[in-house]
């Protein structure tokens, strides 16, 4: 099993033992058309690092002719514009005779009542996304499916970004999603670019957040910070967690550990205990009505 920088925080904790400031770049950048726009969820209300979305036209993750090569367990597709696809997978290669789901969508349309079998190379079946097949050209061309890959962190070199494509009639026509600010959308699958293709993306539409090289027990990740907080989310979110452990007043950066109205089902807090002399920016009428509001 592979875990999520996510899910990795969850059982390691949040911690980073290490961290250098990054320059963005300056002038014009030069990224690929399919970007849009970015947005940074600075994941207030939980210990998560921020988190990054990119407005995409388009499906990012898959493009013609995609090859993928194999390091160890991480299987990763590389394309000349900075993105990547990367998949996980321990187990062992034979040949088997699976069913072909490359022709799922003739089936689905009528042509061919089931999907013929063929042989080729796969791994073991584990149980990632469901278990489902992931049908491979490999850089040499020949086929692989992995059977039940998994998830996991980026690979050194790259960023792990979400992905919400606005050209899929999904988010376009669908009336829950009307109104909503795109990055609000729902989730969508995410995809890997290199730290420079993340770093002029981040330098062209969020140019006023700071950025680390932060060094957490999973590894080394590119991670945008607030100015103001000094430094990454994580020491902030400690020390604020560490005041209410106390009991102690509430500092200036409160709402990174207690506004978690924009998590799913998460809530407003109102800090128990008060705040510190000097904190500016005290509760508000809103957070108010948002703190007696159910998370759900």
């Amino acid at each position: 099993m592979y875990l999520s920088d996510e899910q990795m925080n969850i059982v390691t904790g949040p911690g980073v033992s290490n961290w250098e400031p990054i320059d963005l770049p300056t002038g014009k950048q030069d990224i690929p058309a399919w970007v849009r726009g970015a947005h940074v969820d600075w994941m207030n209300g939980a210990s998560n690092a921020p988190d990054v979305t990119l407005k995409v036209h388009g499906k990012v993750y898959t493009w013609p002719d995609q090859r993928w090569e194999k390091h160890g367990s991480m299987y990763i597709a590389r394309h000349d514009d900075g993105r990547a696809c990367v998949l996980y997978h321990d187990g062992p290669i034979s040949k088997q005779t699976l069913p072909d789901e490359r022709v799922r969508a003739k089936v689905l349309s009528g042509e061919i009542e089931r999907l013929p079998d063929v042989e080729v190379m796969a791994t073991t079946k584990q149980s990632g996304f469901g278990g489902s097949s992931y049908w491979l050209q490999m850089i040499d061309g020949s086929d692989l499916v992995l059977r039940g890959p998994w998830h996991g962190g980026a690979p050194a070199g790259y960023v792990e970004v979400g992905a919400i494509d606005m050209a899929d009639d999904y988010y376009r026509k669908s009336s829950w999603h009307r109104g909503r600010p795109w990055h609000k959308l729902g989730g969508g699958p995410g995809v890997y670019l290199t730290e420079e293709t993340f770093l002029r993306i981040i330098a062209r539409f969020c140019p006023h957040v700071g950025m680390a090289r932060t060094k957490h027990c999973y590894g080394v990740r590119l991670e945008p910070y607030r100015h103001e907080w000094g430094g990454p989310k994580s020491a902030v979110y400690m020390a604020e967690l560490e005041r209410a452990r106390l009991k102690q007043p509430a500092g200036e950066h409160w709402r990174v550990y207690w506004d978690g109205h924009e998590r799913y089902c998460g809530q407003m807090r109102i800090p128990t205990y008060g705040f510190e002399p000097g904190v500016m920016d005290l509760p508000t009428e809103r957070d108010h009505k948002l703190a007696a509001r159910k998370p759900w």
